[in-house]
């Protein structure tokens, strides 16, 4: 029980880390000019809006950028419908980059991993529990979602149960992402 405070805690300071790092981000970077420019383009485009808007996201998880101004941008531009736009656009994402890493720069990312025994540790448990351990590293703000999906490609998780953990396993912090968004 005392283990389950700690992570509680450790999630809770996660989550407060990420939205103090949102709020330094949109008050030093022109974020707010950057989605007001994006959001005026996307609405320029009628009904291919929220499907540009989507590949857009694909692109960005794929490419390891920080997706979260975007997941703010959906929630601003299409409100709550930003909503399933970033969930399945993530997950499309992160189902590319996890293909990517395991049959195209496998051994790369493998070598990276040689020398950080928290991650060795974490392949052990993925090998030995597979989409559980996607699903709740999906709910940890402490590792990022990008790098999530390179790291899971050099696991024994297979690609269904990875995909399907990813969908439902971010879609709170989506969720989170996307309202403060639609506060504008």
């Amino acid at each position: 029980e005392q283990k389950s405070d700690s992570n509680r805690i450790y999630l809770i300071g996660g989550v407060l880390l990420a939205l103090i790092a949102i709020v330094l981000a949109w008050v030093f970077l022109p974020i707010t000019e950057w989605t007001d420019q994006l959001n005026s383009w996307i609405e320029s485009l009628g009904a291919w809006g929220p499907v540009i808007f989507g590949l857009i996201y694909v692109v960005a998880v794929v490419l390891l950028a920080p997706a979260s101004a975007l997941t703010l941008a959906a929630g601003l531009t299409f409100g709550f419908w930003g909503f399933p736009i970033v969930v399945i656009g993530a997950t499309i994402g992160a189902s590319l980059a996890f293909l990517v890493s395991r049959y195209l720069i496998r051994s790369k990312v493998e070598s990276m991993l040689e020398d950080r025994p928290k991650m060795k540790a974490v392949d052990k448990a993925v090998s030995d529990e597979g989409w559980k351990i996607v699903g709740l590293m999906r709910l940890s703000p402490v590792v990022p979602f990008n790098f999530q999906n390179y790291f899971f490609g050099v696991t024994q998780v297979r690609f269904i149960p990875y995909a399907i953990a990813s969908f439902i396993g971010i879609m709170p912090g989506s969720l989170l992402y996307v309202y403060l968004g639609t506060l504008g």
